[in-house]
């Protein structure tokens, strides 16, 4: 019993936690969100792994995706070549982080909040993926808006005109007195024989049927009569056009008061310019074939069409018209025609595209069939 207590052992402390790598760190995310192991991902050198087998096989869940099962098939289908390549993008932007970052921001990046955006040079298998309604495996993607992109957009979007911006039409006999007044207040003057889509304005003194005057009705341009560039004039500046526009109950005190075919012809400028939306037409929806028309007038009723956001069908893709504008044949009946005839299509006297435009109410298509063809549509609804 002289024998001193035994000195118990302490027991060794535990070895300090190592503090996680940017590496570990991009370990523990890819399992994290991915349930798959980094080791064999294409990032590590081997870029001939096929990661899609691994991936195959696992469920990656989301909160805002349905699960749905997997494709059988052995050969690699566009959303595996999709989710093959959408590892690579993210692995490559972990890659790009610095160092000196912490976790907290690498997470933020993967699970940052916002709708998820696809860059327009994406691979043409996400493409035909999305085309056939296929879903994206992956759940979580980076939301990143590529600038090149974004300009592309801006440039596309159909913006409206600048309300300063003033370009004129004339016609031959008013280009020597007005052309002056207009440049001298900083507007532009077409020298145009035909319409001009980029135009903005046409002067009139009394309105009649000319090319310009019905294009410009229908794509909706200004029809002002010329009293607005005298007292622009006397102003030295830029006034109302409705103050002086044909047809505008407000211009009744500042032009004359039409009569006869030309009040049609105001009434009609008015009425389109006011209802129609930006970047439609008079003719919009409507697919037209011009057909057995000289060349020159052919070309004349094509440019009425286009100025009206109509579509002229080439004689290659008659089978898309809606209506045919067609003046008589000499001889048997053509074989374009019978096929408007069987697919129900109206073939149309030239001066219909005319009065669509300043008739109120609109006129009757039967009315305006060619007549050797109206029997043919006794029971057809236009």
């Amino acid at each position: 019993d002289g024998l001193p207590d035994k000195k118990e052992t302490p027991p060794p402390l535990p070895p300090k936690e190592k503090s996680p790598t940017m590496h570990d760190l991009r370990q523990e995310m890819w399992k994290k969100f991915f349930d798959f192991d980094p080791v064999d991902s294409p990032s590590n050198g081997n870029k001939n792994v096929d990661v899609s087998s691994d991936i195959k096989n696992k469920k990656v869940q989301s909160p805002s995706i349905t699960d749905k099962a997997e494709p059988t098939c052995t050969s690699k289908s566009p959303v595996e070549e999709g989710v093959t390549q959408h590892f690579e993008k993210l692995e490559k932007c972990l890659n790009n982080h610095s160092s000196k970052e912490d976790s907290s921001k690498a997470s933020k990046a993967l699970n940052g909040p916002g709708p998820v955006s696809t860059p327009q040079n994406s691979s043409s298998s996400d493409r035909k993926a999305t085309k056939i309604g296929l879903v994206d495996s992956q759940p979580i993607t980076i939301d990143w808006d590529d600038p090149i992109e974004t300009a592309y957009k801006m440039s596309s979007m159909n913006i409206q005109k600048n309300p300063t911006e003033r370009k004129f039409l004339l016609g031959s006999d008013l280009e020597d007195v007005y052309k002056p007044i207009i440049e001298g207040l900083g507007g532009e003057v077409l020298n145009s024989p035909t319409f001009n889509i980029s135009s903005t304005h046409i002067i009139v003194e009394n309105p009649v049927r000319s090319e310009k005057l019905l294009c410009s009705l229908a794509s909706g341009k200004w029809v002002l009569h010329v009293n607005y560039l005298h007292k622009c004039k006397e102003m030295e500046k830029w006034l109302p056009e409705e103050d002086f526009e044909c047809g505008n109950p407000k211009s009744a005190n500042n032009i004359p008061k039409f009569s006869g075919f030309s009040s049609l012809i105001a009434n009609a400028a008015y009425k389109w310019r006011s209802t129609l939306g930006e970047g439609q037409g008079a003719y919009s929806g409507m697919k037209i074939a011009v057909m057995n028309f000289s060349t020159s007038k052919k070309k004349q009723y094509e440019r009425l069409i286009v100025a009206g956001g109509g579509v002229v069908v080439s004689e290659t893709c008659l089978n898309e018209a809606t209506h045919c504008c067609l003046d008589p044949w000499i001889g048997s009946m053509p074989d374009f025609v019978k096929m408007f005839i069987k697919n129900n299509v109206p073939c149309v006297r030239p001066v219909f595209l005319g009065e669509y435009l300043y008739r109120h109410p609109k006129p009757s298509v039967r009315d305006h069939l060619l007549p050797i063809l109206k029997d043919f549509y006794n029971d057809v609804n236009f």
